[in-house]
């Protein structure tokens, strides 16, 4: 982790065609609190604003003479051109079946997560712009951060109420669209601060005041896990930490650490499932035992999930192999969207079978890679892999734009050939 002065010259010997996106990153939180403003008109909105104008920035970048060349990756550029194709064609095809605005607006939300990955493969070239984005996104979270603070004195600004079924009580998002908002930047913050605590003690120079810096961070997260009260989070950080505790355990000067912290975990992880998770997950046990029907699974979701199967299924052959928008259904507008509450699912109707096998490679070529790199790099890679793979299974990580901008960087900096990743290493 650069000091502060350190990352100001980082940042400013940017050419400008990927300074625009550090600043991106760190003044999303700020931009995305102003989401309900597209109620009132989406002109007034700055969120898409800034949506549309990103890939103009994008497409600016890429034919800018100062936009320097990437270090190729054979394998991991070429299945993610392929996936990243069938989402352009599939995009595309539902903008063409109703020409209209706010189908344009999907068109550039469901393009954007493609182009920004060949973007950072070319802006992600060394470890310092690694290190440099990630920072951005450290200062990006001090926002969100303090409105959940001030949430946590004063009380919710836009409480949400869970039915009895769910729990019960209110859960805070801020001023943001929904609670996983916070989510990102709960799991974000806790992934990028242990990967710098664990790259300095792998190399010696971890100080007191890293410990500190990690342990003020996780308290705060823990917290804000309890009140925004999403069992997908709770399932990434969960396995987050115990990677992290993993990873501390090996270090000599950190196992007596993670032997005496380890009670205290998990006292709090139980503390946690008995106020804010048990009656949650009992429903997802009575439906393994057969005590509920299978449709009332993941929060009811298997309902819809089985509704769009159905559908799915009617729907001409090359539509199933390789995107539902390209059916004429006017249903797969609905079916590519963040209602299917599972990227799984969304992706398998978006880019078909060929697309969801065509991503799911591309991910297990990100997990052979990170095997082949050093302790804390392969934490990050890890990490960031089952943050995904997780909230995945009931959220829709690459619809968040702040989530793909973190996971991006990161997996734009796996790609690099290994000699380039542990030149400054």
């Amino acid at each position: 982790m650069m000091s502060f002065a350190e990352w100001r010259m980082w940042l400013k010997s940017l050419p400008w065609v990927f300074k625009w996106f550090t600043w991106l990153v760190i003044l999303r939180p700020i931009i995305d609190n102003f989401y309900f403003l597209k109620e009132i008109s989406p002109l007034l909105s700055p969120l898409y604003i800034v949506g549309v104008l990103t890939p103009v920035m994008l497409i600016f970048s890429f034919v800018s003479p100062s936009f320097r060349s990437k270090y190729r990756s054979p394998i991991g550029d070429v299945l993610f051109g392929l996936w990243g194709s069938l989402v352009f064609i599939n995009a595309f095809a539902i903008f063409l079946s109703e020409a209209s605005l706010d189908l344009f607006g999907d068109v550039i939300r469901l393009t954007t997560p493609v182009m920004l990955f060949f973007y950072l493969r070319h802006m992600i070239s060394s470890r310092k712009d690694l290190n440099g984005v990630l920072q951005a996104f450290l200062i990006g979270c001090i926002f969100p951060a303090v409105i959940f603070i001030y949430e946590q004195i004063f009380g919710a600004i836009a409480p949400d109420y869970l039915s009895s079924g769910r729990g019960g009580g209110a859960r805070i998002q801020g001023a943001y669209a929904d609670i996983m908002s916070y989510a990102i930047y709960i799991v974000g913050s806790f992934l990028v601060v242990s990967y710098f605590f664990i790259r300095k003690l792998e190399l010696g120079i971890v100080t007191r005041r890293d410990f500190w810096f990690l342990g003020i961070v996780l308290f705060i997260d823990i917290l804000g896990l309890m009140a925004i009260k999403q069992v997908s989070t709770y399932s990434v950080m969960a396995v987050l930490i115990a990677l992290m505790l993993f990873y501390l355990f090996r270090n000599r000067r950190t196992t007596v650490l993670v032997l005496l912290t380890l009670p205290i975990i998990v006292i709090v992880s139980l503390k946690i499932y008995e106020s804010s998770l048990g009656q949650m997950v009992d429903k997802e046990i009575r439906v393994i035992e057969g005590e509920s029907d299978v449709n009332r699974s993941f929060n009811g979701r298997m309902t819809r999930w089985n509704k769009y199967f159905d559908l799915w299924a009617e729907m001409p052959g090359y539509s199933v192999y390789f995107g539902a928008p390209t059916s004429g259904f006017k249903e797969a507008r609905i079916m590519i969207g963040g209602g299917m509450h599972s990227d799984y699912v969304r992706n398998l109707f978006l880019t078909g079978i060929v697309g969801l096998i065509i991503y799911m490679l591309f991910l297990l070529s990100m997990f052979i890679k990170s095997l082949l790199l050093n302790t804390y790099d392969r934490y990050l890679a890890l990490a960031s892999l089952m943050a995904l793979l997780l909230h995945s299974v009931s959220t829709t990580p690459l619809l968040y734009v702040s989530y793909f901008y973190l996971l991006l960087v990161i997996f734009s900096f796996i790609l690099l050939p290994i000699n380039r990743i542990n030149e400054q290493a």
